[in-house]
């Protein structure tokens, strides 16, 4: 065993664990309104009085403090349940009673409708249609890997995580350029150089702010520790855990929901303006092999609530010009139902939600023209989807964090 992987080891005992990250903070006990758990959705979730305009301000054109926020839609987000093409006349023999209320969706272009729970971030957002691979893998634990890698085909083989390079692109003097709202570090954000961390709560390890005199020696080894390492990440690490106590209150605008809890500490985040550049949000399940219907609505009222509730925050701060939602999944669903639910699919649908434009981008995957294993075809490589994230929101030149020559679809984010 290495000495650098027994120095991840001491350092993920000790509760700082690097994992898969530059750095990692496993920081605190406390959400802002509620503790990580299985995935819940109150009945207020959708009746928030926070319904969305269109956004307030243009892009920023100078993209040195645009931020990225990453939702990650795991276990494989259902495209046709999410923007739906309520005016295919095949949708409804494929999916019968799965397909949401047609006549309570919000019409984006006469064909695709946004998901009826949807209502008030959907002034907001765009739809990027059949984004996938074109050499799918059905497996989540492949597919979750060539979405963390940017590697639709799974054949690059990159050493570090889409989101971890484009850290290591944006890296300026900020503690910490990336930050994972989730259960540890993320294979996204490794990175390598850049310091990235992994925060699961808000609060600071109780080792490190108990105020006990038997704790003082321990505090000064990691001190110690520290200042001995060549790159500095532990060094940012803990710098970075300080910062956590003195970030903004919480608004109390937020939906007791987890994903509610997760925004409203990224919203925390950007208020305290401490370079963030990159967050990563992973929310689930969307695997929706059952009970289909009542577990994706579910799932989208709680998007709803907590994107709805982060974006009003962010226009309140005066950073609507600065902050760009995407979501991301490791694929679809197939297109024709399995009992009361679907099974792993192929191509789905991007969501974006900021200052941009909003509207309907890409090509539609025919509902009659499947690929061999009925599933929806891709017409937006997930990494062209990437690079458009990278290069027109980030400012981040495409050939620097992927491989090949993907396209760009500058229309989604209005830039």
């Amino acid at each position: 065993m290495t000495l650098e992987m027994d120095r991840r080891r001491f350092l993920r005992w000790m509760g700082l664990g690097l994992g898969a990250t530059a750095a990692g903070c496993a920081a605190g006990r406390d959400w802002e309104v509620a503790a990580p758990g299985s995935t819940s959705t109150t009945a207020t979730t959708t009746t928030l009085p926070v319904e969305l305009a269109p956004a307030p301000m243009a892009p920023l054109v100078d993209t040195s403090r645009r931020v990225l926020v990453v939702l990650e839609l795991q276990g494989g987000n259902d495209g046709l349940a999410t923007a739906v093409p309520g005016a295919d006349p095949a949708l409804a023999g494929l999916r019968g009673d799965l397909v949401p209320d047609l006549g309570e969706l919000h019409d984006l272009d006469g064909y695709l409708g946004l998901h009826p729970a949807l209502a008030n971030v959907a002034p907001r957002l765009s739809v990027l249609q059949g984004v996938g691979s074109l050499e799918p893998d059905l497996s989540h634990f492949e597919s979750f890997r060539r979405l963390w890698e940017g590697d639709p085909s799974g054949t690059v083989g990159y050493p570090h995580g889409f989101l971890g390079r484009c850290c290591d692109a944006l890296m300026g003097d900020e503690q910490v350029t990336g930050v994972s709202l989730g259960w540890g570090p993320t294979p996204a954000l490794r990175s390598a150089v850049a310091t990235t961390a992994a925060l699961p709560g808000s609060g600071v390890p109780w080792f490190l702010d108990d105020q006990n005199e038997w704790l003082d020696p321990y505090r000064a080894g990691l001190d110690a520790v520290a200042a001995g390492e060549p790159v500095g990440g532990l060094r940012k690490g803990l710098d970075f855990v300080e910062l956590l106590q003195t970030l903004p209150d919480p608004d109390g605008r937020h939906p007791d929901t987890e994903l509610g809890a997760r925004f409203g500490l990224a919203g925390r985040l950007l208020r305290a303006d401490v370079g963030i550049r990159i967050l990563h949000v992973p929310f689930g399940d969307f695997d929706t092999h059952d009970d289909q219907r009542s577990r994706h609505d579910q799932l989208m009222a709680e998007i709803d609530g907590a994107v709805s509730s982060f974006l009003r925050e962010v226009d309140d701060a005066g950073m609507s010009d600065r902050v760009l939602v995407a979501t991301t999944s490791e694929f679809g669903r197939r297109v024709e139902r399995n009992g009361s639910g679907t099974d792993h699919g192929a191509a789905s649908v991007a969501l974006v939600a900021g200052p941009g434009g909003t509207g309907v981008v890409g090509e539609a995957p025919s509902l009659t023209r499947l690929d061999e294993e009925g599933n929806l075809a891709t017409t937006v490589p997930l990494d062209d989807y990437l690079a458009t994230l990278a290069e027109c929101w980030m400012g981040i030149p495409r050939s620097e964090v992927l491989e090949g020559d993907p396209v760009v679809h500058p229309e989604l984010v209005g830039a």
